[in-house]
Formats: structure tokens, C-alpha cells, sequence
């Protein structure tokens, strides 16, 4: 009776850490189709629906940058500035180099705000790096 129990309690153990380590396959799995379909509706100018997509991601992990990204992005099709910028600094913050490809539309969706110095820095920071790069070539 003992070794029966003792022999349960294992395959109990073991189901359940078999299911602990597929749960983080799926859920990536689940987070990169849900970004895929958000980012598929931006470029589709379905910017409600790709903004409940990014939020679904964030719900499952609010540490994902891509889904802080597209979310800005959707703020700003949207011109709410502020929320953009919010999602933006958020990005930016979980990760500096996030934004490198979209500083131009994130200094715009500061001025948007009235943040308008530090847009203003961030272009020009841009276009430093910009002719550096050139000049390196």
C-alpha cells in the first residue's frame, strides 16, 4: 500500500513538472502569434483590434518589449500621444536599444505632448549617430 501511494505521488510529481515546462513553450508560442497578428493589423490599419492583441501579450507577460512597441505604434496611429510616449518609455526602459529603428516617430509623439526639447535631443542624438556611421564608411 505504501509503495502504491510512494508510486502515485511520483507520477503526480511528474505530471506536473512535465506541465511546467511545456506551459513556457506554449505561452511563447501563444505571445508570438498574438504579436504576429497584431503587427499583421497595424500594417493593416486595424489599429483597435492590433492594440487588443499587444494588450493580450502584456496581460501574459508585461515584460514583453516588442508587444510595448507595437502598442505605441497603435497609440500613435491613433494620435494619443501621451499613451504612445507612456508605451514607448516602457519599451525603451525593458530595453535602450528597442527603439532604434522608430526614435524619428517617438521624438514626434513627444512633441505631440509638448515634450518638445527632448524630441528635439533625440533627433539631434539621431543624426549625430547618423553622420558618424557616415563618416566611419
Amino acid at each position: 500500500m505504501m509503495r502504491s501511494r510512494s508510486w502515485l505521488l511520483f507520477l503526480t510529481l511528474f505530471a506536473f513538472y512535465g506541465c511546467a515546462i511545456a506551459q513556457p513553450k506554449s505561452t511563447q508560442k501563444k505571445i508570438q502569434q498574438l504579436l504576429q497578428q497584431g503587427y499583421l493589423r497595424l500594417e493593416e490599419g486595424e489599429t483597435t483590434q492590433a492594440i487588443g492583441l499587444f494588450r493580450e501579450v502584456l496581460l501574459i507577460d508585461s515584460n514583453q518589449v516588442q508587444a510595448w512597441v507595437g502598442f505605441a505604434q497603435g497609440e500613435a496611429q491613433r494620435k494619443q500621444h501621451a499613451k504612445s510616449v507612456s508605451c514607448f518609455q516602457r519599451a525603451r526602459n525593458l530595453s535602450p536599444d528597442a527603439l532604434a529603428s522608430l526614435l524619428p516617430l517617438y521624438a514626434e509623439e513627444l512633441a505631440g505632448i509638448g515634450e518638445f526639447q527632448t524630441a528635439l535631443s533625440l533627433i539631434d542624438s539621431l543624426l549625430r549617430r547618423s553622420e558618424e556611421h557616415t563618416s566611419e564608411l
